[in-house]
This record gives C-alpha cells, structure tokens and sequence, in this order.
C-alpha cells in the first residue's frame, strides 16, 4: 500500500497504471464501490452512466461550414449555451492520456446527428456539430481521478475501515495482496537461471508461499468445462483464488499464452472468484501493459509479467 500512495504521488507514472494497481487492491479488499469506481474509469463511462462531476467538461460550441471552417455556434440564451456546452468525458483514462500525447491545445467531441440537427434547425444546411474543449479540462479528469486514489489510499491506511460493512480490515492479512507482493518482488529473486521448463517457476514460487505461511493446494482441483480438464496449478481456498504460472522463452510463445489465458479464465471461473497468471518472461514480451490490459479488465483477473 505504501507503495502505490508512492506511485501515485509520482507524476511520471501514468494514471491509467494506477488504476489497475488500484483494482489488484480493491479486489484484496472486497470493496465494491471502490472497485466499479477503477472499472469505470479503466474501461470508459456508457451512456447510462453517472458522470462523476469531475467529468463534466465545458467548452465552445462549433458548426462546421466547408467555406470557413469552423464557426463558433452564437446562442440567444446564456442558460441555453452552457448546458448544451457542458458534457461528460466518457472516455477511458487511457484515451484521455493517448488524446493528451499529441499536445494539442484543443480537442473536438462531436455531437450525435440528432443534437446537431437540433442545433442547426433554422440552417440552410446540414452540418456536423462539435464542442472543443481546452487541453485543460482533460489534465484536469485525470488530476482528480489521481487525487480521488490517493484519498482512497490514505482511508484504507489509516481508517483500516470497510465502509460498506463498518467492520475492521487487516490490511496486512489480505493473501491475495501478500500473493501479489511476493510476485513483485521475490519471485525473479529466487530464480537464478534461465528456467527450461514452467515446473522450475512453480516449485520457486511454491517455496514463497511457505515461506509466507499460505495456505494453498498445488495441482488438486480438477474442473471441467468443454471436454476438457483444467488443472490450476496452485489454489487458495480461503480467497477463492486459482493461480496459474506460464513460461515465455520462446517468440512465438506470446502468441500461444494468450488464448491459453483465455481459455484458463472461463474454465476456472466456474469455481473461482479470482485468478492470478504469472507470466515469466525471458526476454519476449516488450509492452507487458498491452499484454496484460485487455485480461485485467475482467473482475478479480490479475496478470503479473515477471522479467527475468
């Protein structure tokens, strides 16, 4: 915990990287609220969504005209302009960052076809509609959902409350995050060569959960789920957790742990609430973010690329 109040304190480290630290937390937690909070803003707001106020964005209504270019809308009503001028960001945090990675000083958001037409009722003719929005506002989402984690981090810390229950949490007894520590930052440690084959990680890992005084079963459970058998190589009854550990040493074996998670994920779900792939990498996977994004944005899905 101490370290991700750190990471966030630390303008350099992308807020969207935050974010899925934050959910790995709210996940060892059982925290509900806080946890469709990190969803949200990790995959984007739908339209039936409350935006949080932080997201409501103002700026300068424009119509397009194929002579002149972009011409601001005059309206007759100041009450009017700003709540046609003000709209929710529903974008991801990481689309607002990729959007902020061209610095540009403005940004367009158009207008449905329906509002446009709206818009432009009494025009000679049909145009697209847009607001623009200064570079401002969007730094500004991603201020506060930054300072919203740090809030979240230092009630966690020194309330040690679960607000949804009102009953005391043992921050430090939460074995999914004692699980994920151990991945960071003893694992690589205990490996000291090129492993040739998955059982040299799991018998490394194994000898940290004893060490830590995990209760778990290794290769136990069988589960059945299209023909096949799925064997999580390690379980952890009291969280609810399968972990399973994948080997890359090879290029194309990137390719192949891929639907192998995939598959993995909806044979274990049938048991599990949670799962946790570590991946040890000797040296073929150069974005460990894109490669882990797309599995960590299920609930209580957690994929740790370890380096060699």
């Amino acid at each position: 915990m101490n370290n991700l109040i750190k990471d966030i304190t630390n303008n350099n480290i992308p807020v969207s990287q935050l974010l899925r630290k934050a959910k790995v937390l709210a996940i060892g937690l059982d925290q509900p609220n806080f946890s469709e909070w990190v969803m949200r803003e990790l995959n984007g707001y739908g339209d039936k969504d409350k935006y949080p106020d932080y997201r409501k964005v103002s700026g300068e209504v424009k119509f397009w005209n194929p002579s002149l270019g972009w011409c601001p809308i005059v309206f007759s009503h100041s009450k009017v302009e700003k709540q046609i001028a003000t709209r929710g960001a529903k974008q991801s945090v990481a689309e607002i960052e990729e959007l902020l990675s061209d610095k540009s000083s403005s940004y367009e958001m158009p207008y449905p076809a329906s509002v446009a037409q709206s818009l432009m009722e009494d025009a000679p003719i049909r145009t697209k509609v847009s607001l623009f929005i200064g570079r401002v506002a969007l730094k500004g989402i991603l201020d506060a959902v930054r300072n919203s984690l740090l809030d979240w981090m230092f009630k966690f810390k020194n309330e040690g409350m679960d607000s949804d229950q009102g009953s005391f949490i043992d921050l430090e007894a939460s074995q999914i995050l004692k699980i994920i520590s151990l991945l960071e930052y003893k694992l690589r440690k205990t490996i000291r060569s090129i492993p040739a084959e998955e059982k040299e990680i799991q018998d490394a890992f194994e000898n940290l959960l004893i060490g830590a005084d995990i209760s778990y079963s290794r290769e136990t459970d069988s589960i059945e789920y299209s023909s096949k058998t799925y064997t999580p190589d390690f379980s952890v009854e009291k969280e609810d957790l399968a972990i399973e550990v994948k080997l890359c040493n090879k290029k194309e074996r990137e390719k192949q742990i891929i639907p192998e998670i995939n598959d993995d994920i909806l044979a274990y779900r049938i048991k599990y609430k949670n799962a946790i792939f570590v991946v040890y990498d000797t040296g073929f996977i150069r974005d460990i973010e894109r490669f882990s994004k797309n599995f960590e944005d299920q609930d209580g899905i957690v994929v740790k690329v370890i380096k060699h």
